[in-house]
């Protein structure tokens, strides 16, 4: 009887116990998720301002009354200027056949292949706005990246397609800008799942 007692007693408080420490755990894991969505956020925001700044460069070349004269020497060399602090590509495309006809990675006049991310292209032409495309393999780099591609509008026909060639460390730099402690691993992938970067084991 007095066993039974005994484990009438301790029976509540072992269930009571248990109540609170999955009320903790609960709390807690409550607590990660929104600091997760709280970073996750952040990442985005840091990612889409950064791409902004570039769209708005693309935005600026696609303006240039070179294109209006095709005039491709001087606006080859006016990109370049625009990116000489910058490890970003500008390349030029005919919209129809998606020739490239200006790559700031070779001197103009140099001989270039058809444009790298069709697919992207398509997305433009399709939407007559900038699309972001998925990761590649760059055919003048020969690098891993991702491209800005936005449609250069004449007489509201898609003349050109204007692309800046971006190198997945540019997100690196903003993951490893958050610095979050080590037990921390963000990545940034893209619509494939392919992970472009991460905030640890870079290489």
């Amino acid at each position: 009887e007095f066993l039974i007692f005994g484990l009438i007693l301790v029976l509540p408080v072992t269930l009571l116990a248990a109540f609170f420490l999955l009320q903790i755990a609960s709390s807690s894991r409550e607590q990660t998720e929104a600091r997760m969505l709280q970073v996750a956020a952040g990442v985005a925001h840091a990612v889409d301002r950064e791409l902004q700044k570039r769209i708005t460069i693309l935005e600026t070349l696609a303006a240039s009354p070179a294109l209006d004269r095709a005039d491709l020497s001087y606006f080859h060399a006016v990109a370049a200027a625009v990116m000489k602090e910058d490890k970003a590509g500008i390349f030029l495309i005919d919209a129809g056949t998606q020739q490239q006809l200006v790559n700031t990675y070779r001197p103009h006049g140099t001989p270039l292949p058809t444009y790298g991310s069709p697919e992207t292209a398509t997305r433009v032409l399709q939407s007559h706005t900038w699309q972001i495309s998925d990761f590649f393999i760059g055919r003048v780099s020969q690098r891993p990246a991702f491209d800005i591609l936005l449609p250069v509008l004449r007489n509201r026909q898609v003349k050109y397609l204007l692309a800046m060639g971006l190198e997945p460390f540019m997100l690196r730099d903003i993951l490893l800008g958050q610095k979050l402690s080590p037990d921390w691993v963000l990545t940034v992938a893209d619509r494939g799942g392919t992970i472009l970067a991460r905030s640890s084991g870079t290489d």
